[in-house]
């Protein structure tokens, strides 16, 4: 039904093109489309989907063409305390309300993937769909569906001075919705940004999103990326980033999901210079039936570079995590040092963790850990709050914060974290 649907969509919005069938955006479009014509849905006999089953999502009848039903004067009612920044709002993956009507500053270029086809075809045309590969079903359909996203461009040595906030706002009390979006990211060299992405759900049907990230990050530039996903157990979403690293930059990843129906994060940093510096932290918190796969690989490509990943799991009820980090080490990056960390705490016997970590190493001068861990709280550590008159809830709370705080303390901007915090409490 998912895969009817798609090509339904992709050709009813083929015969509306306004002048772009020849560009070179249309052909890669139109070679995505091809490709989901005719690969399958990954299924777990599939070694990357081994343990996340989609066969109720690919089965499930959405709503292609489902209308937000969010003013623009409510929006401000899905913003974060405290958190100054630039928002867009997207419903049900249509831009709500864009930023022409924000004071945006001269170094920040920031604009609906739809116009800068045309007002910045160059550098969507070199950048489109060549970084991010079409390597399964669901990106070969985000990249065929794409026209909805944003665009964004930090100009050559500029500090953007506050964020710029994403958010995917779901509205499911009339509709099952879906949507694909696709956001183009260039930092340009010596330039400095933050980019948070939120989802938050609105009514109790169920919905899926299929979102891509493609991020290009220039010689010497810094980019903060926030990713927090906030759902029920009738949201399922494909997240897929894909960042490409120039020499002597630095990205940091700092990704958080809280629940879900079906849940898939794929991150792949491709570091292509020497001097890079990577962080990679996530946390996941699941009850019910949720089920979150987090899927990362970093590629280190040239010498001296540096990847940091700690990914941790609070699991409870019958739900289902999976961690898979993979770190590559080519035989030209000596003097690479990658460290990679998953670490999971089960609260119930019907909890489930999947966990392998990965590293593949041509290079024989290098420093690379990788590890994992899976188990309950910490008995002695119970007892030892217990004695000190402390209720059993509240010292299995301070045990579950105290476990997650490694990860959410990385969190730079206050506001956020005050607010993910509440989220995950």
């Amino acid at each position: 039904m998912l895969k009817e649907q798609t090509l339904a969509l992709v050709e009813k919005n083929f015969k509306n093109l306004n002048g772009l069938s020849d560009s070179q955006f249309q052909k890669k479009r139109e070679e995505a489309k091809d490709l989901f014509e005719k690969v399958e849905l990954p299924t777990t006999k599939d070694e990357e989907w081994k343990y996340t089953n989609i066969k109720n999502i690919a089965n499930e009848s959405f709503d292609f063409e489902a209308f937000g039903s969010l003013k623009k004067g409510r929006l401000k009612g899905h913003t974060i305390e405290g958190l100054d920044a630039y928002y867009l709002f997207f419903d049900n993956g249509k831009l709500v309300d864009f930023a022409e009507s924000l004071d945006l500053e001269n170094g920040l270029t920031l604009k609906p993937l739809k116009d800068a086809i045309k007002s910045e075809s160059s550098l969507v045309d070199q950048h489109f769909s060549s970084h991010l590969e079409n390597k399964n079903a669901f990106i070969a359909q985000n990249t065929a569906l794409a026209s909805e996203g944003v665009f964004i461009k930090i100009d050559k040595n500029y500090t953007v001075k506050k964020p710029i906030a994403i958010v995917n706002i779901i509205s499911a009390n009339e509709y099952k919705p879906f949507f694909a979006t696709r956001n183009l990211i260039v930092a340009e060299e010596g330039s400095s940004a933050t980019l948070i992405e939120y989802s938050i759900k609105v009514g109790n049907n169920k919905s899926l999103q299929n979102t891509a990230n493609e991020i290009v990050i220039s010689r010497n530039a810094k980019f903060e990326h926030y990713q927090i996903q906030i759902n029920s157990e009738s949201s399922s979403e494909i997240n897929t980033s894909h960042v490409s690293q120039e020499g002597d930059s630095r990205y940091s990843n700092y990704k958080v999901s809280n629940n879900g129906w079906v849940v898939r994060n794929d991150l792949d940093i491709d570091l292509k210079g020497s001097n890079c510096e990577t962080n990679m932290f996530g946390i996941y918190k699941l009850d019910g039936k949720s089920h979150v796969d987090n899927h990362t690989s970093i590629n280190h490509r040239e010498p001296h570079s540096i990847s940091n990943q700690l990914y941790k799991g609070v699991i409870d009820g019958n739900a289902t995590g999976v961690f898979n980090g993979k770190i590559y080490v080519q035989q030209k990056a000596q003097k690479t040092n990658a460290f990679q960390s998953n670490n999971n705490l089960l609260l119930s016997d019907n909890a489930t963790i999947n966990t392998k970590p990965q590293l593949e190493i041509w290079a024989d001068d290098v420093k690379c850990t990788h590890g994992s861990t899976t188990g309950a709280i910490d008995e002695e550590a119970l007892f030892y709050l217990r004695s000190r008159g402390i209720s059993l809830s509240q010292s299995k709370k301070l045990l579950i914060e105290a476990f997650g705080n490694e990860v959410l303390d990385k969190i730079k901007i206050d506001a956020l974290k005050n607010w993910v915090v509440e989220k995950l409490s």
